[in-house]
């Protein structure tokens, strides 16, 4: 179409979501995705759908909620087990997510990315999801009126033209228009230049029958509605595997820092090839470095080599308010908050963010869009960015202190971050 009431670049679950929460307050909703095909393979990766999530889908449209769940594995337990270098343990601990459930009013489920995208989709009309069109930029005009006073024009890559009263910038941490969004019309501040860490990660989406006969004493092997966590006695170096789906499936993740990579990533890296699936010789590297680790290895055997995803992790600069919207135009999930996969909040981040703009739309009425973008910033920015530095502080594979009043201090600054994330939300308009 060359008109829509609102546009949402980007068809991933944030502008997904976001257009599922307008067009169930009454916008006309289009989403414009740069893939020619909407549904596609992902990255091998699983999403955790916390208390804050399920506030956020919710608010966003009723019907969400269970269509998720229905696509996921409720979680009862997570464990976490400390080791030395050579796979030793020196302590495990466990935790019943009922109490999280009892504290924050839902439990964790885990879903399969494909799957969770996959149910965002049924909820939109086919006719309302535009493929094949890639966003290059945008124009705030004035003098073309659907809702507000203000227009824009979002311009594609093949030179079409859609013009509306908002856009919704939601493409992804590699997003075409965030720089545009985020330094429109203000002093030069940055923030647009990724911000990678040290720390690699490779992750994989398995069959967990692939695992029958597998002990679940090994620490990295979960057990059926189990999360399972390791930390390796090296600065960085993690196992994750857990639950995720309905039809017994199992994710993974194994990290490193980069200093500890075996000599084929290092290459790998120096020449530019690493990241994406399916690298020749990765499982052999992987499991040498991590052979202390029985729960590693059976991990990487029971996966193919295609089937694994590895990238370098990173962030960018959290935004400040004034930057998250240019008049009528705002920045949505990883567009404007892109986050260290550490505490799995970008996702749940990205979900509230689609609730409170739709909120904030439909509350601004006769005012029109640019007022519902500078109220939907000025709700999401602080909070947005405090999960960001919580994501890349609390990076998977951080030592646990020593000695225990350090544990302990630890321990209480989660729980404060914790609630802060899961607990403190409350959706516009609740």
């Amino acid at each position: 179409p060359d008109r829509a009431q609102v546009a949402v670049v980007g068809g991933g679950p944030a502008g997904l979501a976001a257009a599922c929460a307008l067009r169930a307050r009454g916008f006309d909703a289009h989403v414009f995705e740069a893939s020619e095909a909407l549904l596609r393979r992902g990255t091998g990766t699983g999403i955790m759908v916390s208390a804050n999530g399920w506030r956020a889908l919710e608010a966003c449209d009723e019907a969400l909620p269970p269509a998720i769940r229905e696509a996921g594995a409720k979680i009862s337990r997570q464990n976490i087990t400390v080791c030395d270098e050579d796979g030793g343990v020196r302590r495990a601990i466990g935790s019943d997510a009922a109490q999280m459930e009892k504290d924050y009013g839902h439990a964790q489920y885990n879903v399969p990315w494909h799957d969770a995208h996959a149910a965002l989709a049924k909820m939109l009309p086919d006719e309302v999801v535009h493929c094949g069109a890639k966003a290059t930029g945008y124009a705030v005009e004035t003098g073309f009126d659907l809702v507000g006073e203000e227009s824009v024009r979002l311009m594609l890559e093949d030179d079409r033209e859609v013009r509306c009263t908002m856009l919704v910038v939601a493409d992804g941490a590699g997003s075409a228009l965030r720089a545009q969004v985020a330094n429109s019309g203000k002093v030069e501040k940055g923030g647009d230049d990724a911000r990678p860490t040290s720390q690699l990660l490779w992750n994989a989406l398995i069959p967990t029958e692939r695992l029958q006969g597998v002990s679940t004493e090994l620490p990295g092997i979960h057990r059926p509605g189990e999360v399972e966590f390791v930390t390796c006695g090296k600065d960085g170096k993690a196992i994750l595997s857990f639950d995720s789906g309905a039809g017994g499936i199992t994710s993974w993740y194994l990290t490193l820092d980069e200093s500890d990579a075996p000599e084929a990533v290092r290459a790998a890296l120096s020449s530019g090839e690493f990241g994406g699936f399916g690298h020749a010789g990765r499982v052999d590297a992987l499991k040498e470095e991590f052979s202390a680790f029985q729960g590693a290895l059976a991990l990487l055997g029971a996966t193919e080599e295609t089937e694994i995803f590895e990238r370098r992790l990173a962030d960018r600069q959290p935004l400040s308010e004034d930057q998250w919207y240019d008049g009528p135009v705002v920045l949505l999930g990883d567009a404007a908050h892109p986050m260290v996969p550490s505490q799995g909040q970008g996702t749940m981040v990205a979900f509230e963010d689609a609730a409170d703009l739709a909120e904030c739309l439909k509350a601004a009425g006769v005012a029109g869009p640019a007022v519902a973008a500078a109220r939907y910033a000025r709700v999401r920015a602080s909070r947005a960015a405090r999960i960001q530095r919580w994501s890349r502080d609390a990076y998977m594979g951080r030592p646990s202190p020593r000695l225990l009043p350090m544990r302990l201090m630890r321990l209480v600054s989660l729980r404060r971050e914790v609630k802060f994330a899961y607990g403190d939300y409350q959706p516009v308009g609740s």
